[in-house]
């Protein structure tokens, strides 16, 4: 079995070719890890692309294609932009042999398992019922567009398949699916549909919505790689440090998220230096500051202004006014406007702080990285303490009860500017009040498992230990974590609590 990829883009310079991530330097380390994993685990890896992609990912950075088929160029011409789907789907009926067809901001881990490589048809995961499909189906009963005949005429809930990954022995069933989505593109989706303003949903209906009932019409069964559900918002599958499923998966904003991003990065570099440094070269030779997101560009007050159009609709805060209107309103008794406008600045003024020492901070991450890489098999005598450096944010949301606590994610490599907040939940609070003293990782499963011995079945035990052990990568990488000292230095005070098994 082969993999494949699809790759198509614009004739712009590498640095603005950004393919939904976060900019285009995270977009080719996102294909180049893909492929590169890809690599390690298929006989052969075939790209299917167009000139630019040929040049960029083959020529440029050399990732490790067995073959590269220029399929894709001229598709722009059948398939307008807001039909980006058919140009992924068209790659489904190109290969005469068993698949597997990855996206490139999928890291397929450790191949494909042995249980699926000899299946008909496989898909990544089921996501049978979202209602991103209910609404879709919506836009084209409205436009007077009608269903395919393999739905059969069913109503929703609606079945559907992510093909973050998709393929399988039964080549034929795949070409058999693109030329029925290719007929009922050119009966009903070629031309203009009158009033349509969003494709999202009408594309992801297509890809996976389509494909499943259309099995379900074959009489074809379709094996997924996960066999848990995935939210909507695809968390579980964005974090890198995680390869419990054997997949990661960047899905939708996921890849614009500055926490992710870096753990791709963090990933291509540990595993394949020499591929990250020709991405760094890509990206140093066509980087353009003046096309490059700077942090200034982001508005301050977002949650501040929705929340004041509910009542006073004509007010805007700005950076001139959020002084007064902030006054204004806790004097008006008004005290949840006041404490988002104030929140809102200080977040700002905590980046403003940040960005002033940009250079120290990034050398800073470099040495924390370097240090995860080293140590990112943890074990019991591993000891952690707290990086008071790190700031940690925490805030009452207006209307909502408990405190929130916020890490600082950042990023300032090659003149970037990305600072953004990631909330942490009650186990990740716990761990770090847990290692204001320097602690061993064997006493902080001790301190756990006596806090939850009355709150988790003996059944759950193993399954929260696991997250421990991916809680504790987590705040390493963010650098709330870091690796202080050797064992024997241990402070006396804390090896008599852990002689004492605490």
């Amino acid at each position: 079995m082969n993999a494949v990829q699809t790759f198509w883009a614009p004739e712009l310079p590498a640095d603005q070719i950004r393919g939904g991530w976060l900019d285009a330097r995270f977009h080719f380390m996102g294909w180049a890890l893909s492929a590169s994993l890809l690599h390690q685990h298929f006989p052969a890896l075939v790209l299917h692309t167009d000139q630019t992609g040929k040049h960029i990912l083959a020529d440029l950075l050399e990732l490790p294609y067995s073959e590269v088929h220029l399929t894709q160029e001229g598709l722009g011409d059948l398939y307008s932009k807001e039909w980006w789907v058919l140009r992924k789907i068209s790659s489904y009926a190109q290969p005469d042999a068993p698949f597997l067809h990855v996206d490139g901001d999928a890291f397929l881990w450790n191949g494909l398992p042995d249980t699926l490589s000899g299946k008909p048809v496989i898909a990544q995961n089921d996501q049978s019922g979202f209602p991103c499909y209910e609404i879709a189906i919506k836009q084209f009963t409205e436009a007077g567009i009608p269903l395919p005949h393999f739905f059969n005429g069913q109503a929703g809930p609606y079945k559907a398949v992510n093909m973050g990954i998709t393929g399988g022995t039964n080549h034929t069933f795949f070409k058999a699916y693109v030329e029925e989505v290719k007929s009922f593109f050119n009966q009903y989706l070629s031309n203009p549909i009158p009033g349509m303003a969003h494709y999202g949903y009408l594309n992801t209906l297509i890809e996976e919505a389509f494909f499943r009932h259309y099995a379900d019409y074959c009489q074809q069964p379709v094996t997924e790689l996960i066999p848990v559900r995935q939210d909507g918002g695809y968390g579980a599958l964005a974090n890198c440090m995680d390869e419990s499923f054997g997949l990661t998966h960047l899905i939708g904003t996921n890849k614009k998220d500055i926490y992710y991003c870096k753990q791709v990065e963090f990933q291509l570099k540990k595993r394949f230096p020499k591929t990250f440094q020709k991405v760094v070269r890509l990206i140093e030779k066509s980087w353009n500051k003046t096309t490059a997101f700077t942090f200034p560009d982001n508005p301050i007050f977002i949650e501040s202004n929705l929340m004041i159009r509910q009542t006073d609709p004509e007010v805007t805060v700005d950076n001139k006014n959020w002084r007064s209107l902030e006054t204004r309103y806790r004097k008006a008794g008004k005290n949840e406007l006041s404490a988002i406008i104030r929140f809102e600045y200080e977040k700002h003024a905590l980046f403003r702080d940040l960005l002033s020492k940009s250079e120290e901070l990034r050398q800073r991450q470099e040495e924390s990285y370097a240090a995860l890489n080293q140590n990112l098999r943890l074990s019991p005598d591993t000891i952690l303490t707290v990086n008071e450096r790190i700031p940690v944010m925490h805030f009452s949301y207006p209307g909502k009860t408990g405190t929130y606590y916020l890490a600082t994610v950042y990023d300032f490599g090659f003149g970037y500017h990305h600072i953004a907040h990631r909330p942490l939940d009650d186990l990740a609070i716990f761990i770090i009040a847990s290692s204001k003293d320097p602690i061993t990782i064997a006493a902080l499963t001790k301190l756990l498992t006596d806090k939850t011995q009355k709150s988790v079945a003996p059944d759950q035990r193993e399954k929260l230990l696991r997250k421990l052990d991916l809680k504790i990568k987590e705040l390493l990488f963010l650098g709330l974590l870091e690796f202080p000292i050797e064992p024997e230095t241990l402070p006396a005070r804390h090896k008599a609590k852990e002689a004492a098994g605490v």
